[in-house]
């Protein structure tokens, strides 16, 4: 036998020695975050570093989107209502991508309109019209609410969750016009108007103030346990300031004229009197300002156009 297979043969059986006696690391979290990260990347963008329990996200991905665990709509009709659980996965991992501080104001709402993922707004967009389907019944007219398979809470909360998903995405149209579908499904009536009232203790003269008027579809009746939860809720902190009020005074409510661009529900509405409003409508409100305040100029002039939708509103 030549001395050359023989020393292949004892390099090989040296190399093998050398492996098996090497102490193969430990894994560790932060090793495991790392591959958890690399997982989310999308078209060259990768999400925030220091995101904590990026885990916890990477396993609800793997289970309801790129697994074969669950069942498909295919196989099982009761599938299709997770197209709802993959939308909102799909607009968290935008949301990863683009916003990784949910600060206050919109700031990361506005920037993150330039950030360019178009394969997971593809999804976001495919899985909407998925859960679209599966919640109201393709081919049905979406105003005959009653025949739908879905209860009116469950559809207006989808309407909200596709209106803010919209608003991210940039979509101004669509997420106004998912905003109004919400309002209309849950009977809901609000119009942003002008009052009369003073905001100064020294004011004389009474000027137009902006203001929202709301009214929700008719409350059922609450519970005594309701009742005394809501006394013990705390009351609003004081602002003790030497000129402004601590709400707007309102002069004394005028007959709506014939010629009123109100809506009828909104004639007996008070700006100092509101009802109480569902927390879905109250969401309504908020997104809706949420929508103004995306889609406008950061100036005074948008503050105290989106300022009404917050206040002087209690929630049933």
């Amino acid at each position: 036998m030549s001395p050359a297979p023989a020393r292949l043969r004892q390099s090989f059986a040296n190399g093998t020695t050398a492996v098996e006696d090497a102490q193969v690391p430990e894994p560790t979290i932060d090793g495991f975050r790392c591959l958890c990260r690399r997982f989310l990347d999308v078209d060259g963008v990768s999400p925030y570093s220091y995101i904590p329990y990026i885990e916890l996200f990477c396993l609800a991905r793997f289970l309801f989107v790129t697994s074969n665990i669950l069942p498909t709509a295919h196989a099982c009709s009761a599938a299709r209502h997770l197209a709802w659980t993959r939308f909102r996965i799909h607009l968290w991992h935008y949301k990863l991508l683009t916003q990784p501080s949910l600060g206050l104001g919109s700031l990361h709402t506005k920037s993150g309109r330039w950030t360019d993922v178009a394969t997971l707004e593809e999804l976001i967009q495919t899985s909407l019209t998925e859960a679209e389907a599966s919640l109201f019944e393709a081919g049905r007219a979406s105003e005959d609410v009653g025949r739908f398979s879905w209860p009116a809470e469950s559809q207006v909360l989808y309407r909200l969750e596709e209106a803010n998903g919209q608003i991210l995405l940039g979509n101004d149209t669509k997420a106004r016009q998912a905003l109004q579908d919400a309002a209309r499904i849950s009977g809901f009536v609000y119009a942003l108007s002008g009052a009369l009232g003073k905001r100064t203790r020294y004011q004389e003269n009474s000027f137009s103030q902006l203001v929202v008027l709301a009214k929700s579809r008719q409350l059922p009746l609450e519970p005594i346990e309701g009742r005394e939860a809501k006394e013990a809720a705390p009351s609003a902190l004081p602002l003790n300031d030497d000129t402004l009020l601590e709400k707007i005074q309102f002069n004394a409510p005028e007959s709506p004229s014939s010629e009123s661009l109100l809506p009828a529900q909104l004639h007996d509405v008070r700006p100092d009197g509101q009802p109480e409003l569902r927390p879905a409508d109250q969401i309504i409100l908020l997104t809706e300002a949420t929508l103004k305040d995306t889609f406008s100029p950061s100036d005074s002039l948008t503050l105290e156009e989106i300022l009404p939708y917050s206040i002087a509103h209690r929630v049933a």
